[in-house]
Order: structure tokens, then sequence, then C-alpha cells
């Protein structure tokens, strides 16, 4: 059994960056091997086992430089052997003193088009690296396939997760637009340009790139990527507050009920921080009606007039 540690955690060790986690592949080993040094056997298609005490991830391959020949990127296909020393096949570190992101083989690219946005997530997670001419002329040609089109929707969210932890995520998007890559995933986004300052925030990052969209438009996207939830409400929360006349009472309280601000008051604050300065003002207002409820309505009303009573009775406070 010979183990070696590649990929990412490489290329962070060589950057000087705590790797998140350490993947490592192994050869000339059995299932069996792996088993009985208490790994989990995690994938079906592929034999990849967990070290449940860590998390590190161990991968059965066949040899090292088939491994490194199937990354997407140099900087990406290296490895360190048990005796600490560095393989690199193509190039990677000497790309890393230069900030360059080029690819390790076209066909990699044209079998999983998915490397597309990964080129485009290590442009946010390293901006001041730039893309090899040649590995961004691959990417033109990769998004113009049928299969660029058809990436699971799955993939395409756990990416930007990903890109939401980024350096400066708004680059990701950068980079799909300057080689035509926004159609069909992101082809409802218009803006992007507060996405660096929520960086980190899952929620309120997906909000930012949804700035000046319609609530159809993020309809489309949404279920088109099968987007989460809570992602989902923060968003429609955005796009209605941002074409919200504060000055106008009864259209403050309808957006209060139509964010379901009552009942989440976490929406209030996603806004206070996408806007910090109409957001304020937005937060003052909901102060003045958040804790007029049912006590505060005649015990003589009943049914849908109570509801009717309420609004009545916070509308005057706002107005």
């Amino acid at each position: 059994m010979r183990i070696y540690i590649v990929g990412g955690s490489v290329r962070d060790r060589l950057l000087n960056i705590p790797p998140r986690d350490t993947d490592y592949l192994v050869v000339e080993a059995s299932d069996g091997d792996m088993l009985a040094k208490g790994l989990v056997k995690v994938g079906q298609t592929f034999p990849i086992f967990l070290n449940p005490e860590n998390g590190d991830e161990y991968t059965l391959g066949k040899s090292v430089d088939e491994d490194l020949s199937r990354r997407d990127l140099t900087i990406n296909a290296m490895a360190i052997d048990e005796n600490n020393q560095l393989i690199d096949l193509y190039g990677g570190e000497d790309d890393l003193k230069k900030k360059i992101l080029r690819h390790v083989s076209r066909e990699n690219f044209f079998e999983d088009p998915l490397r597309v946005l990964r080129v485009a997530r290590f442009m946010a997670q390293l901006p001041d690296f730039s893309i090899h001419p040649e590995t961004l002329k691959l990417m033109l040609e990769v998004v113009v396939t049928p299969a660029f089109a058809k990436i699971l929707p799955e993939r395409m969210v756990k990416e930007l997760k990903r890109v939401f932890e980024c350096e400066k995520p708004s680059q990701f998007f950068e980079v799909l637009k300057s080689v035509g890559a926004m159609s069909p995933h992101f082809q409802e986004i218009k803006s992007y340009e507060n996405l660096d300052r929520m960086k980190g925030d899952e929620e309120l990052s997906f909000s930012s790139i949804v700035t000046g969209m319609s609530l159809t438009d993020l309809e489309q996207m949404t279920k088109r990527l099968n987007i989460q939830t809570n992602w989902i409400e923060t968003a429609e929360s955005w796009i209605l507050f941002s074409r919200l006349d504060l000055s106008h009472p009864e259209k403050v309280l309808d957006f209060f009920y139509e964010a379901d601000t009552f009942r989440k008051p976490r929406m209030i604050e996603h806004v206070v921080k996408l806007d910090p300065v109409r957001g304020k003002d937005l937060q003052r207002l909901y102060h003045l009606v958040k804790d007029i409820g049912i006590a505060d309505v005649d015990p003589q009303r009943k049914g849908k007039e109570i509801g009717e009573e309420i609004r009545r009775l916070r509308l005057k406070r706002l107005g």
C-alpha cells in the first residue's frame, strides 16, 4: 500500500494556506485493506473512503500518474509521497509561482464541463491569479456544448456554496460572463456588485445576486437550479424591498405581510445587512408595529375580524 497526499491540500500547502481537509490517494491496495484501517466506504461508483475521526478522504487508484492526469488545473495536479517528495507532472508548482490557472488536458473539460465553473471559482478564491490564454480559449469552446447546459442543478448549487465562501466571489461571475457561461444556468442574474460584501453568508450572498431581478426571473432560476427554500425566501424579500416606497405606510405594511416578517423577523435583519441605509429606516418602522397583536384587539371580534383589526392598528401606528 502506498499513500499520497493529492489535490487541493498540496496546492494550499505550497501557498502556505492551512488546508481545509486533506485528500489521499491510495495505490496497491484493496477495499479490504482500507476497511481494515478503520475507514468507511462512501462511494459506490468510485472507491472512496472516509476517516470517521477527521473526515479525511481516501481514494483507491491505479497509480498517482493516472490520478493527476484527471485533474482540472495544474495547480491541483500535484501530489506528495510518503517521503514528503513533491510529484509535479504538469508544472503546477511553477504555475503557482506565476499565479496562473492552466488546464491539465482538454479532454478533462469536455468530459466534465463543470470544470469551467471550477476555474471561475478558483479565480474567486485566488483573485490575484489569471487564467492561461489557452485555458480561456478552451472554456469558450466548452460552454457552447450541449453537455454544459445539462450540468446537474445540485452540482451547480454545490459550486455556488463554495463560491460564496471565496475571497472575491464576484470574480466567479466576472469569469463566467467573459466566456459566455452565464446562460443558461445564471442567465437571469443582472448584478452581483454587492456579493463580495456578503461573502461567508449563503442566504445574503444569494440575495445579492438577484438584485434587479423580477420575482418571475427569480422563480425561473430557483426552479431550474432547485434552490433551497430559505435562500428563496430571503431573495424574495430583498426583491420586494428593493422596489418598496418607504414613505407609503400601506405599502410598507404590505411588505411586512408579504415577506412574512412577523413570523420571520430575520427577514428584516437580512434587509438591513443588504442595504444598511434604507434597511435601517425599514427596521425603525417594523419596530413600531411588530408587537401589535391579538392582545390589542377587542375580545368581541371573531374570525377574520381579528386579523383585519390588527392590520388596521398597525397601519394607524405607521401613519
